[in-house]
């Protein structure tokens, strides 16, 4: 993830303060527990990882023609067949007034 990030961030004190808030570790009911992977769900730093993490799929659901919708990590991807849907085979087919929807 750091040389993803690295890739669109330029700013060395950026990445720097990015890293630092990433490992500063949570404290639950004055416990504290390190962290090491990720970044902690619902911080104000999560919201802002995924979007810069996630541009790569969207560069991706474009160049195939996709039509989708995220925010941070939340989206949903429209194709126009259930088959252009299955090509991982995890989907969920939706079918509303002759429309395939996929998430």
């Amino acid at each position: 993830m750091r040389a993803y990030l690295e890739y669109f961030i330029s700013d060395k004190i950026v990445l720097k303060l990015i890293w630092k808030f990433l490992r500063s570790g949570i404290l639950d009911k004055d416990i504290y527990i390190e962290t090491t992977k990720g970044a902690p769900q619902g911080g104000p730093l999560s919201p802002i990882l995924a979007n810069v993490y996630l541009n790569m799929l969207d560069r991706e659901l474009e160049k195939r023609g996709h039509r989708y919708i995220r925010y941070a990590d939340d989206f949903v991807i429209y194709v126009k067949s259930k088959r252009a849907g299955e090509s991982d085979g995890k989907c969920y087919f939706v079918h509303r007034r002759g429309a395939s929807a996929y998430d």
